[in-house]
């Protein structure tokens, strides 16, 4: 018997390589390939009609630069409902037995979640004992159900091209932990950069490490971790810093965005493996970014902290999300109260503590309403007064 099973497959993945040949185009708005979204929406007191209703939960844009659909989801756990039938018996322990028996049993992506009983990230003989004890009565309520409301939301979107897909700085200068930071509202980085969407990025202030590449420009170049890099050909893909280093200079000049706050999430549609430990791993909100194919990625983001509306959601489940979206490749940004959205400039979810400021926003954008980059322009001045 295999008394110890780990959740949701967390196998080994090898690392994707560089390949930069593919010259396939975005899928083009309105041609058949991207996906029919209507006009946006109305915006509601709570920002989404309720679910059952015409909108099913659906905001979404369309343009002839841009195709955004944003869908509010609920999941909801029951400490130990293996079958899913609503209620916890004695087939479910049977369930939870045969399930530690690799390959005797298969369980929904829900129900291993539920197995999970101590939320250790694994299912074990632990598990069973708890189950065993709650149903021998010698365990309250209290002592086994562990309440589990998450409230997520996915961004799924296209765009005509990589220019459509930017990143800005708060007050529109860079900076990291050795300049200070600067920090501002995503509400009010969307405004001054005239975003149809907005949502909080890399906090690259947070640190003074890492590979900062935003909008085609390098602003730092310090070893950290496991790095996503978006090309302007549409592409991302998650490299180790030793990849990344080894990267041409004519590929590295193709690099649009990076994304450094870690860890990743998928590699190639698999679950990525990573050396972090710690609190990071735990239930947070959470804000990630997923690749699909060139010029179509979606973001998700996790409330939580947030007892009865949304408790937020650990690593190895918000790769669970993205794997079932049919992600190829995704990555953990920065989310905790940074995990913020906004449309037109207002606010979509409930942040966490009402939200924070942070250092920079991942934002989609018209082309006719971009503004100068006005970060770059005083990098590459200070760049060129040093030398």
């Amino acid at each position: 018997m295999h008394f110890r099973r780990m959740l949701a497959g967390f196998t080994a993945a090898v690392l994707c390589t560089v390949n930069l040949g593919s010259t396939a185009a975005y899928a083009q708005v309105g041609d058949g390939s991207a996906i029919e979204f209507t006009d946006f929406s109305d915006l509601y007191p709570d920002m989404f009609l309720p679910e059952g209703q015409v909108e099913k939960g659906e905001m979404s844009y369309k343009s002839h630069d841009l195709n955004i659909s944003i869908t509010r989801h609920e999941f909801d756990r029951l400490t130990g409902d293996l079958d899913e039938n609503g209620e916890v018996t004695v087939t479910d322990a049977v369930l939870l037995m045969q399930y530690q028996n690799e390959g005797d049993v298969l369980l929904s992506k829900t129900a291993q979640f539920n197995a999970d009983i101590n939320e250790d990230n694994m299912v074990t003989v632990q598990d069973t004992a708890l189950m065993l004890r709650w149903l021998n009565g010698e365990l309250t309520d209290g002592q086994f159900f562990i309440e589990h409301t998450l409230v997520y939301f996915v961004v799924d979107f296209y765009v005509r091209s990589m220019e459509n897909f930017r990143t800005a700085f708060a007050k529109g200068v860079y900076h990291d932990l050795n300049m200070g930071k600067k920090d501002d509202t995503v509400m009010n980085m969307a405004k001054e950069n005239n975003a149809v969407f907005a949502i909080n990025g890399d906090f690259t202030s947070f640190r003074n490490d890492g590979v900062t590449w935003h909008n085609g420009i390098l602003y730092r170049d310090k070893r950290r971790v496991e790095l996503a890099v978006i090309y302007d050909s549409g592409e991302m893909e998650i490299l180790t810093h030793a990849q990344y280093t080894a990267l041409t200079d004519e590929q590295k000049s193709h690099i649009w965005q990076t994304v450094n706050f870690s860890p990743a999430l998928l590699i190639d549609g698999e679950y990525a493996p990573t050396t972090q430990r710690g609190n990071i791993l735990n239930r947070h909100p959470r804000t990630g970014i997923g690749y699909f194919s060139p010029g179509h990625y979606c973001f998700v983001l996790a409330e939580g902290r947030q007892p009865g509306y949304s408790n937020g959601v650990r690593v190895w489940e918000f790769a669970q999300i993205f794997k079932d979206l049919g992600c190829i490749h995704a990555y953990n940004t920065d989310g905790g109260a940074s995990s913020v959205m906004a449309l037109y400039g207002a606010q979509v979810n409930h942040p966490a503590w009402n939200g924070r400021a942070t250092d920079d926003i991942f934002y989609l954008v018209d082309s006719a309403d971009i503004v100068p980059d006005t970060a770059a322009e005083q990098w590459l001045a200070q760049q060129e007064a040093a030398q």
